[in-house]
């Protein structure tokens, strides 16, 4: 009996840890000399961030990272995009600044260049993995045909019912994702993807392209997009997002230096927080998958 107890105990333990990430995008490196500098800002602010004060929602100081997502437009293409490609790869690949793992996709800019590198590092342009209890779904540059029939048949398991899930993209749902040319049909797509989602315990889904960061909802989840050192001073900015075990916390941190400090420092008059929201989604209380926990 003791040991059926125990048995009973552990399916109703919540697996999923509390953790921290933080999501960057549209680094477009090779656009400009400033936003070549803009991004050795950012790169300075995501390492010195962890340990200090969090949003005043959230409260407490910033956890370090378990990783970092890379939503997409890792460079600007064109002429140079070799040396792009190169300079991208030696910040977040084999010659990584960060000191935990990096998970990127392409975005529209970055064409098929990375797609060897996304391969070798990934497994595939697409991809999903397991990390602290949560299911994190990279979907490329935005969820064709090809991604669609990969993520229906990527999620038929009866375990992936409640297992909370995080899905990232290039393009999102916002006014412009949804403009001609990016997309092949965003009405029928995303009603088509909606189709596919609404069976599972969504807890968020974050996207770049925008280069504005403002959350709201689509179908009733919570879409966080990203700011980009390409963007406006007031839109350079990256997320910083919180897991609990019913509950996703994501807020907006802005790193423009505006006040002359050097673009590769930290200070704390440099930085400010953005927006914040909160999400709440089905507390998983289930074994962890352990295939799901193998990360590429």
């Amino acid at each position: 009996m003791k040991y059926v107890l125990a048995i009973m105990l552990l399916l109703a333990t919540p697996c999923l840890a509390d953790f921290t990430f933080f999501v960057v995008s549209d680094t477009h490196y090779g656009y400009s000399t400033e936003c070549d500098s803009v991004n050795t800002a950012m790169i300075a602010a995501v390492n010195a961030l962890p340990g200090n004060a969090h949003h005043d929602s959230i409260g407490g100081n910033v956890a370090t990272p378990i990783c970092i997502f890379h939503t997409g437009d890792m460079i600007q293409g064109g002429v140079g995009a070799t040396a792009q490609r190169d300079t991208f790869a030696d910040h977040y690949f084999a010659g990584s600044d960060f000191s935990v793992p990096v998970y990127a996709m392409a975005g529209n800019h970055d064409y098929t260049a990375f797609d060897d590198t996304l391969t070798s590092y990934y497994g595939g342009t697409t991809y999903s993995f397991g990390n602290s209890g949560m299911r994190f779904i990279v979907l490329g540059t935005y969820p064709d045909a090809s991604t669609r029939t990969w993520l229906d048949a990527h999620l038929q398991d009866d375990l992936s019912r409640e297992i909370p899930i995080v899905l990232f993209s290039h393009y999102g749902f916002d006014v412009h994702s949804q403009e001609p040319g990016w997309w092949t049909n965003y009405a029928a797509e995303s009603w088509a993807l909606n189709n596919i989602l609404s069976q599972y315990n969504i807890a968020a889904y974050i996207h770049g392209h925008w280069h504005w960061s403002a959350a709201y909802t689509w179908n009733n989840i919570l879409i966080a997009p990203n700011g980009s050192p390409k963007a406006a001073t007031t839109m350079r900015s990256f997320l910083v997002v919180v897991v609990s075990a019913s509950t996703i916390k994501i807020a907006q941190f802005s790193y423009d230096p505006d006040d002359n400090e050097a673009w590769d420092a930290f200070a704390a008059d440099t930085f400010d927080w953005g927006w914040y929201a909160t999400a709440s989604f089905d507390a998983c209380s289930c074994f962890p998958h352990a295939a799901w926990e193998a990360g590429p």
